[in-house]
């Protein structure tokens, strides 16, 4: 992709880079919102197998995990950046708007949708749910009941439903009784989720079955980059963050096998940072051996110690490169100095990305994997994006 500046140009140092690094990738996605600003509509063909009007939502949705991040951090001058989503969000969820996203059905790409809408505002009712009117709250309150007891796929997507429920619950004022039945069906969720750990950290997206199609009767077995680092890892740090007052056991539990599981996920990158490329050979899309890096912020939300991790991934050169992940712990070691901070080492690999490669779905995923990093650099209070030294333990 061409530079972007204060992007491409960005040392990635501080926190005030970070922003800055945000906003330069949220200001060119203005000039592709609908009129009333509820979906993103890029000049290009989606290829994706759902409607348009979820692909314009999953445009708008996307970058609410850096929108909402900044709205709760309450960033001073960005209120032109953050607008449109503020815009967008009344006019999405209003069913007799032109823009309306649409009703959930079952299995619809639009429940991917809804956690991000949830998480954005769990992260800042202040700015997206408290200025609403009343009509308008009732919107929202319904566009996300549209999931309740719908039918979905029994593997990650559980989630999408129960930060749905999590922010009705939270933020939107559910009953007494609403209550009882979301928090039941949270439950459900929960503890099907829950039959895919695997142990020592590791989670299967879906449950480990004998495949009937084998006439050799093995199972099987996925363990990918869904269940490992960017889908349910990701969620489960986002659960423990905000339903920690509700869940407290769980959400321990979620921070434990967190901190297990990176202890071991180092093994899919190379001593120079190349990560283990395996998933396109299961027909998964190139971006997501990038993508993997979202487990970064899964270990900086538990109390470990990520620099040897980290400054593998600091090394980084794209999933084109080299092809040995299981690398050791002693050939780690060998890499270069650590940086100043944790930024300075996400940032160079990311920097990495923005070079011209032939692969264009790799290349339009870097911008929504930077922002899907952002909500993981809060800290608790107040909710502040926050430096990381990479050789001490992080407290959340």
């Amino acid at each position: 992709m061409p530079p972007l500046p204060g992007f491409s140009n960005n040392p990635l140092r501080s926190r005030d880079d970070l922003i800055r690094a945000t906003a330069a990738l949220l200001r060119p996605l203005h000039a592709h919102f609908s009129p009333s600003r509820a979906r993103v509509r890029l000049p290009v063909g989606t290829a994706a197998r759902f409607d348009t009007g979820a692909a314009e939502l999953e445009g708008f949705a996307r970058p609410l995990w850096a929108v909402g991040t900044l709205l709760a951090g309450q960033v001073d001058g960005l209120d032109d950046v953050l607008q449109p989503w503020l815009d967008g969000f009344v006019a999405g969820a209003d069913p007799a708007h032109p823009e309306y996203w649409g009703g959930v059905r079952d299995g619809d790409q639009r429940m991917v949708e809804a956690e991000i809408v949830a998480f954005s505002l769990l992260a800042a009712p202040g700015r997206l749910w408290a200025p609403l009117t009343e009509a308008q709250k009732g919107n929202v309150r319904a566009w996300l009941w549209g999931l309740h007891r719908k039918e979905m796929p029994r593997n990650n997507w559980r989630f999408f439903r129960v930060f749905a429920d999590l922010a009705l619950i939270k933020v939107c004022g559910a009953s007494g009784e609403e209550r009882e039945a979301l928090r039941l069906e949270m439950e459900s969720d929960l503890e099907l989720l829950e039959t895919f750990y695997l142990g020592d950290g590791w989670t299967s997206d879906g449950a480990w079955s004998v495949d009937p199609a084998r006439s050799d009767g093995k199972t099987s077995r996925q363990a990918d980059y869904y269940s490992g680092s960017f889908a349910i890892q990701f969620s489960q740090l986002l659960y423990s963050k905000y339903a920690a007052d509700l869940d407290p056991r769980r959400s321990e539990v979620y921070r434990a096998r967190a901190a297990a599981f990176a202890s071991t996920f180092w093994s899919y990158f190379d001593a120079a940072g190349t990560s283990c490329h395996w998933v396109i050979l299961e027909g998964e899309p190139l971006s997501d051996a990038h993508r993997c890096g979202h487990s970064i912020w899964s270990v900086v939300n538990v109390q470990i110690r990520l620099w040897r991790f980290l400054r593998c991934l600091r090394r980084g050169r794209g999933p084109f490169g080299g092809l040995a992940p299981y690398s050791t712990l002693s050939d780690a070691g060998t890499c270069q100095r650590l940086p100043s901070s944790s930024f300075e080492m996400v940032g160079s690999s990311f920097r990495q990305y923005l070079l011209p490669r032939r692969h264009t779905e790799h290349r339009l995923a870097v911008p929504v994997s930077f922002l899907a990093l952002v909500p993981f650099l809060l800290t608790s209070k107040p909710c502040l994006l926050t430096m990381v030294n990479p050789q001490q333990y992080v407290h959340v």
